[in-house]
């Protein structure tokens, strides 16, 4: 079973899915979700997949403020991308509010 830390930095409670594989040479083979509540300001520690399945193939994230729903999802499309590097690269992780997409008028 592998384990990753998440800090949640923000001031919102956050549901946290992990999206759970297996790789065959390049490609991800989806296995399951493991889905967490992170309260605001505190860090928890999760357990996902087994031998059989120790990678992430995305991850998503989604806080409830002010009447909005705020979501961040992200998906591996193949072995060796920048997302893969991230998330099957790195232990712990910080979710914060600093760097989002933004939308607005002209």
């Amino acid at each position: 079973m592998q384990s990753k830390s998440f800090l949640n930095s923000t001031d919102c409670d956050i549901e946290l899915t992990l999206y759970v594989a297996s790789r065959e040479g390049g490609r991800f083979q989806p296995f399951g979700t493991r889905v967490e509540a992170i309260s605001a300001g505190t860090e928890k520690h999760v357990c996902f997949g087994d031998t059989r399945h120790p990678f992430l193939h995305g991850i998503r994230l989604v806080a409830q403020k002010n009447g909005d729903r705020i979501l961040f999802e992200r998906h591996i499309e193949s072995a060796g991308s920048d997302a893969d590097h991230m998330l099957n690269g790195n232990d712990s992780f910080q979710i914060s509010n600093e760097h989002i997409l933004l939308i607005q008028p002209l």
